[in-house]
């Protein structure tokens, strides 16, 4: 309930109460989680509480802070996989909390640390979409995936490993956007790549 007054808050741009809303129902995963620490399910929640509140932390400036979430989250889903790394979901959660890492880590201007994480998100999404190439969602993952590491790549000047990276990126944009013509995500997902290839 408290997750979704927080979704509201930040439809609304009501940043502060919306983090004040997560943190609530952060608090409240927590001692859920503690009182069974076999149930996975909570876990999971419990790592989609820290998310939420690494997100509007990140909306609101406070780097620092936004890490420091992203990271709880990182370690419970680290810890999930290492369970059962044959749960694809799970797999995907930690992918992307890699990749939240890398992006706080970029915007802090650490660079390498930031590159590291999005290579750790992408060897996952890798696996993933190699696990099921019927899958549109995987293979969309893989494509941000190569995005953010050229991204990364390029503004630490390292032009022709960032293109190549676009390159592989563009390559799985383009099949997407040719399966279904009338997905305008994958259209736009298309676009956005051809100008990344253009600028590195």
């Amino acid at each position: 309930m408290l997750d979704n007054l927080g979704d509201v808050r930040v439809g609304q741009g009501k940043l502060q109460d919306a983090l004040d809303a997560y943190q609530q129902d952060l608090a409240i995963a927590k001692r859920v989680t503690e009182q069974d620490k076999s149930n996975l399910g909570w876990q999971r929640d419990l790592s989609v509480s820290y998310d939420k509140v690494g997100n509007v932390l990140v909306a609101q400036g406070k780097l620092q802070d936004a890490l420091d979430a992203y990271q709880q989250s990182l370690q419970i889903r680290q810890t999930l996989v290492e369970q059962d790394n044959s749960n694809s979901g799970w797999q995907r959660d930690l992918s992307v909390s890699y990749n939240n890492v890398g992006d706080v880590r970029v915007a802090q201007g650490k660079l390498q640390d930031g590159l590291d994480a999005y290579q750790q998100g992408l060897a996952i999404a890798s696996r993933l979409a190699e696990q099921d190439k019927s899958s549109s969602g995987w293979q969309r993952d893989l494509a941000v995936s190569y995005e953010r590491v050229g991204n990364a790549l390029v503004t630490q000047g390292k032009l022709q490993d960032g293109l190549d990276a676009y390159q592989q990126g563009l390559a799985i944009a383009s099949r997407l956007a040719e399966q279904d013509k009338s997905n305008s995500g994958s259209q736009r997902d298309l676009a956005v790549i051809y100008n990344k290839v253009g600028d590195a």
